[in-house]
């Protein structure tokens, strides 16, 4: 019997950082009621309007985001392993991680499967450990190997990536605030408006340090835009 993954939609995602926020943050008395345009009505002594989005270090169509480099990076690395296999390769497990300065371009995925799975086989006799980056220039987007030096039952090639954590661009919030205003007109009546901003800890293409120097941003539309980092439960209010 075959397991079909459940897909979370963006607005439950929502849905569980407004709980978390809230369990943090001192929302004035009311009803929380979920909706859209926007996401969360707040209705007490006067109803808020509570916008929320997240904060990507680089927004969704920049060359080299994070949100769309991760999926090439999957792919490349789950057809190089069948390649490998298919050629008569072991069951090593091979441990992979991509310079994240490095962008992945569209005819580099074509050709970069089939190069990692002839570089699998010239190593797959080899110890455990670290392979020398120096033995493969062909593929400089990636930055480390690891083999584990022999074979266990349904080895694969894994995606190990890591990442530095950068300071939030104030730019970039900027340029966030001032889209959500553009689309303010669509909101639904409400005595007020605030805007939060999630940062998930857990997706490297949002985290980032939260600033704790003083951010002013003045909003025609909202009344409050507060930053929320998950896990840590961080907060700030601009």
């Amino acid at each position: 019997m075959s397991h079909v993954p459940v897909r979370i939609s963006n607005q439950q995602i929502e849905q569980a950082h407004f709980e978390e926020f809230r369990k943090a943050y001192a929302l004035p008395p009311g009803e929380i009621k979920y909706s859209d345009k926007p996401d969360v009505f707040l209705k007490g002594d006067r109803t808020i309007g509570i916008e929320i989005t997240n904060f990507y270090v680089r927004p969704n169509e920049a060359e080299g985001s994070e949100q769309t480099q991760r999926p090439l990076r999957d792919a490349i690395i789950s057809k190089a392993h069948k390649l490998y296999r298919k050629a008569g390769g072991k069951e090593i497990i091979l441990s992979i991680a991509f310079d994240p300065e490095i962008r992945i371009t569209k005819d580099r995925c074509k050709v970069l499967p089939q190069i990692l799975a002839n570089f699998a086989t010239q190593i797959d006799t080899q110890p455990e450990g670290q392979i020398d980056t120096d033995s493969y220039p062909e593929m400089p987007e990636l930055n480390w190997i690891h083999t584990s030096g022999r074979e266990f039952q349904n080895g694969n090639f894994e995606l190990v990536q890591s990442y530095s954590v950068p300071i939030m661009p104030v730019a970039r919030l900027n340029d966030i605030v001032t889209e959500k205003e553009g689309k303010a007109a669509d909101y639904h009546k409400c005595d007020a408006y605030w805007l939060l901003i999630v940062v998930d800890f857990w997706n490297p293409a949002q985290d980032q340090e939260i600033t704790t120097q003083p951010i002013k941003l003045a909003s025609k539309v909202f009344e409050k835009i507060i930053l929320f980092k998950t896990c840590h439960r961080q907060i700030v209010e601009i």
